[in-house]
């Protein structure tokens, strides 16, 4: 079975359990006047709404690039994991308001057994659909499922509030229905936040994690004549839908067609081995310009002296009739202790000293999207 039917699938079997413990918590809190149960059992009720949220994702996601969307629909699976975080807040906020309510005005808990064994049930449903959506979860990789597996959890946890709440209520006689129902609507609310933040931060270009980067690099430097890599950008329109630029440092003996070969091989490699599209720019290097090789060595130990943090890439060193020109990108994290002027200005004044017959041309990169590689 496909990734997407995997998703519907999961989809599906959420709305059934949802709607059956929606019937069965409902009536539950109508036979024994404890709001926490009936609060439960509209939580489940939007969890429902979250699954039909989960299915439609996955089937839109299935639909194939086109004109408006050349990139494919990858990222609806983020819009819908996202829609499922605000609906379990929304939940949450509804709860805490009722329950603080009932603080304020308590009433009278009626145990029923039929209502506890209906809770126990409830338990070990939604243990079963964490367990098995974060089953499915590992085979598709969903951020919308990886939203459903912590709603699941965080409603297990509810409703032993809700149990608990329930018992003690009846057997001491003091009025905590509203109190259990406050800590689980908080605990609701936090697990929506949570699943939110993993949802938004996909549709808002998180960088991709250092194994992966580590893995690109391994492997578009296992062909020994790529003397580097920089530029490395990873951009991710949605699982399966990983697009991956960077710039590869060759030879500039090499043809352009011994050149366009030895790229092919690299992009060939990192798309079979991770299942991602590959673009690769070829820049060309003098190896055997000794003169250009010390000035970049002095460079790099200029930067690294500035900070570990810093490295350059792109290092031209050219001679004309007119001038010299010394050029290169320098990498600086974001929230650098030192401004970028500040910076540039420090190590222009550093090479003029050692180089006053050469104009200094400095670019700056910010971040983990210009990832930079030597051999």
């Amino acid at each position: 079975m496909n990734r997407n039917k995997l998703g519907q699938k999961a989809g599906l079997v959420g709305i059934v359990l949802n709607i059956f413990l929606f019937f069965v918590k409902f009536f539950a809190g109508i036979i024994t006047n404890a709001l926490s149960i009936s609060a439960d059992a509209f939580n489940n009720l939007s969890d429902a709404a979250s699954s039909v949220v989960t299915l439609i994702g996955f089937k839109l996601a299935e639909k194939p690039a086109d004109t408006e969307h050349p990139y494919g629909h990858g990222r609806i699976e983020y819009i819908a994991g996202t829609s499922i975080s605000v609906m379990i807040i929304i939940v949450g906020a509804e709860l805490f308001r009722k329950s603080f309510v009932k603080i304020l005005h308590p009433t009278d808990v009626k145990l029923s057994g039929l209502a506890v064994a209906i809770l126990i049930l409830s338990i070990f449903i939604k243990a079963f659909m964490a367990g098995y959506n974060h089953h499915i979860n590992k085979k598709v990789n969903s951020e919308a499922l990886s939203a459903v597996v912590k709603d699941s959890q965080s409603d297990c946890v509810a409703t032993s509030f809700v149990l608990v709440s329930v018992l003690v209520e009846h057997f001491t006689g003091f009025h905590i229905d509203g109190i259990g129902g406050v800590i689980v609507a908080g605990f609701i609310i936090y697990t929506g936040l949570s699943a939110m933040k993993d949802t938004l931060y996909p549709l808002l270009g998180r960088p991709a994690d250092d194994e992966y980067m580590s893995e690109i690099k391994e492997l578009v430097l296992k062909d020994q004549r790529i003397m580097g890599l920089h530029d490395l950008i990873v951009h991710d329109y949605g699982p399966g839908r990983v697009y991956v630029y960077l710039h590869a440092e060759l030879s500039s003996s090499y043809t352009m067609i011994d050149a366009h070969k030895i790229i092919d091989a690299a992009e060939r490699r990192v798309e079979e081995s991770l299942g991602c599209k590959v673009s690769i720019h070829v820049d060309p290097v003098i190896a055997d310009d000794e003169q250009a090789h010390k000035a970049k060595s002095i460079v790099k130990n200029i930067v690294k002296n500035i900070s570990e943090e810093l490295s350059i890439h792109d290092f031209q060193l050219e001679k004309t009739d007119v001038e010299k020109r010394m050029m290169f990108d320098l990498l600086v994290p974001f929230k650098f202790f030192i401004k970028d002027e500040d910076l540039k200005n420090n190590i222009i004044e550093e090479l003029e000293r050692r180089y006053p017959d050469t104009k200094i041309n400095i670019e700056i990169d910010h971040g983990s999207g210009h990832e930079s590689v030597s051999r």
